[in-house]
């Protein structure tokens, strides 16, 4: 699911106006049905509502004020923190919202390189491949916050950002937590119609922070890259691409080694966390008129997606203490897109993985085999966005 095509920034640089009031309402039902031993299947179904006034103070300037509003129908009340990260539904407040902030100024310092602060733009999840960031977290988990600097240029086209998601003070019993990223693009173009890339990605994400009152809890950072190579066709309506993606990961923290079994194959002990990972990931697409197809091959080992899609991972998201020895991942999605309406659009997608067999480990277990299994997810998304000239 790409974000843009949900909350696109809605009032562009041809907006004349110096004031206009943005109403975003994106209503979302997906089903995921994941019944397997590496992820859980489950529903999502809610809104998001970020209604917001813009000023556009002069042609390159504008600032963005208003709220962030998420729910899950059913769902009576959030915890009270504000990450949607480690929840738990039973420690719910029947009189809390999920209610954020949403402030964003904007500088367009070139015609090809825009600076965000506050709220960030997340640009199709910063067009980050699958493995490396999940779509569902552009609208079932809180907005980024930080600095951003983006760059479209026919040569480059980049975004990079800091996310900041757990600020301190001094003497703070729990540590800061952001992320930074870096999503790249480096083009040349064949012609009018080809074009050849080559991507550039890393995110950072961090723990640690000076002053924290607890000393058990160490500095940590752990990091997902990718590079490869991509070819991309214009063909009238019709346009297709092909890229394959080397990924990495690293873990400071972490540690490498072989699972310690005792005379009779139990075993007694493993890694927490896996210190580095690898992943190769290859994909085709095709897009015309509203529909967007693709297939894709995944192939990792030691591999633990930072932002990414569950299905990629090589550590179980819902066995306790199950590592997974290399997984391999055959994947198609495919959506459609329907924008006949001026201040409406509707969308609806669908997404097949097939597992192809593997082998796992778990603490207390005879070395564990797993037979080849097929998930699919449906969504259905619902996008209002009106705008007020005032």
């Amino acid at each position: 699911m790409t974000f843009s095509s949900q909350f696109p920034t809605i009032c562009s640089a041809q907006d004349t106006s110096r004031v206009t009031l943005c109403f975003d309402n994106l209503h979302f039902f997906v089903d995921n049905e994941y019944a397997a031993s590496r992820v859980d299947g489950y529903t999502l179904p809610g809104f998001v509502l970020r209604p917001h006034v813009e000023w556009r103070i002069e042609e390159r300037l504008k600032v963005q004020a208003g709220v962030h509003w998420l729910h899950y129908w059913g769902n009576h009340g959030f915890p009270t923190n504000s990450s949607l990260e480690g929840w738990n539904s039973y420690s719910t407040n029947d009189s809390k919202i999920h209610l954020l902030p949403w402030l964003q100024a904007r500088i367009d310092l070139t015609p090809w390189l825009t600076a965000v602060f506050g709220s960030l733009e997340n640009n199709n999840g910063h067009h980050l491949p699958l493995p490396l960031y999940n779509p569902e977290r552009q609208y079932a988990a809180d907005p980024e916050a930080g600095v951003q600097l983006m760059m479209n240029h026919s040569a480059v086209q980049a975004d990079i950002w800091i996310d900041w998601r757990d600020y301190i003070w001094s003497y703070s019993p729990t540590q800061e937590k952001f992320c930074a990223g870096l999503s790249a693009r480096l083009r040349m173009h064949l012609g009018e119609t080809i074009e050849l890339y080559l991507p550039l990605h890393a995110l950072l994400l961090h723990n640690g922070g000076e002053g924290v009152t607890d000393t058990t809890l160490l500095v940590r950072s752990r990091i997902n890259g990718a590079t490869g190579l991509g070819v991309r066709a214009q063909l009238g309506d019709l346009s297709i691409a092909a890229e394959g993606q080397l990924m990495g990961y690293f873990n400071n923290r972490g540690e490498n080694g072989r699972p310690v079994r005792d005379s009779l194959g139990w075993m007694t002990s493993k890694p927490v966390d896996f210190r580095t990972g690898w992943g190769f990931y290859d994909m085709l697409t095709a897009d015309f008129k509203g529909w967007h197809i693709e297939a894709s091959y995944w192939q990792g080992k030691q591999f633990v997606p930072l932002l990414g899609c569950y299905h990629f991972s090589n550590i179980s998201s819902n066995t306790s203490d199950m590592t997974h020895d290399r997984i391999c991942v055959l994947t198609v999605r495919g959506s459609y897109t329907y924008s006949g309406l001026k201040h409406c659009t509707l969308k609806a997608e669908a997404a097949y993985y097939h597992y192809f067999p593997f082998t796992a480990d778990r603490t207390g277990y005879l070395k564990v085999y797993s037979t080849a299994s097929d998930l699919f997810s449906i969504g259905l998304f619902l996008h209002l966005h009106p705008r007020i000239r005032l």
